[in-house]
């Protein structure tokens, strides 16, 4: 009998809450993407398609190109989104100036190696696991470019993220070797409606301990596959009433 095979995104929101994991994973519940989730993914499409022409050697992206790819990628995933009282022009506009960022300062400092390269970790457990690695630059760091504010920026420690433990051991699994640093690229947008962007990077190593973590979160949540019991936590703002709609 094939193991079960848990994404990382699975374990992370396990670890956040077990029931929404439960809604989402088992129940086959679903979030409509917030608008901040909307931007992020629109940036994500515009340095995936500027460092795959940098790894074929093709001619860089122009700030023009990334400004039109960023205003299609939101106009194209407006629909689905809950855009909670936000007004769509003002995040696009928002989002092609991040763009400008992404050209001008990201993709500069990134020589890759890899972009989004699904990796199947296999193991001695009763289960795998699998991860979608954004980027490996060839000084062997895993980098994850993310679109937040000035507020949100403090949150993104590359030790407290149980992503950047699972993108390691996906990393060293493939390679056989243990990348050197972790990179979260921030792209920050201010609160302002001016709309302010700076590009901000965090870098960290992730340690043993982070990997022991990632490891026990990915055990529990086999252990409540298996026993079909996801406790409720209230160590946050639980949003598993959020997930609503049910995957068709």
């Amino acid at each position: 009998m094939a193991k079960p095979v848990y994404r990382q995104s699975m374990i992370k929101e396990y670890r956040k809450c077990p029931k929404c994991c439960e809604r989402r994973y088992v129940k086959g519940f679903v979030q409509p993407p917030n608008y901040k989730m909307t931007m992020g993914s629109s940036l994500d499409a515009v340095l995936n398609e500027a460092l795959e022409r940098k790894i074929k050697g093709e001619p860089l992206m122009s700030l023009g190109e990334a400004s039109d790819l960023a205003a299609e990628e939101m106009s194209r995933r407006r629909i689905e989104t809950a855009w909670e009282g936000e007004d769509f022009n003002l995040c696009r506009d928002h989002t092609i100036k991040a763009a400008s960022q992404v050209i001008a300062n990201v993709v500069p400092k990134i020589d890759p190696l890899y972009t989004q390269l699904d990796v199947l970790v296999e193991t001695n457990l009763p289960f795998n696991i699998s991860s979608t690695i954004d980027v490996l630059d060839k000084a062997h760091r895993v980098r994850d470019l993310k679109f937040t504010t000035a507020r949100g920026k403090q949150f993104y420690q590359v030790n407290d993220d149980i992503q950047s433990a699972c993108y390691t051991i996906a990393v060293e699994a493939l390679t056989g070797i243990r990348p050197k640093s972790f990179v979260f690229d921030l792209v920050v947008r201010s609160e302002a409606k001016s709309g302010g962007i700076t590009y901000s990077p965090v870098e960290g190593t992730v340690t043993e301990e982070d990997i022991f973590d990632f490891w026990e979160a990915a055990q529990d949540l086999h252990n409540s596959m298996v026993s079909g019991v996801f406790p409720r936590t209230d160590s946050h703002l639980c949003e598993c009433r959020k997930y609503r709609q049910k995957i068709a």
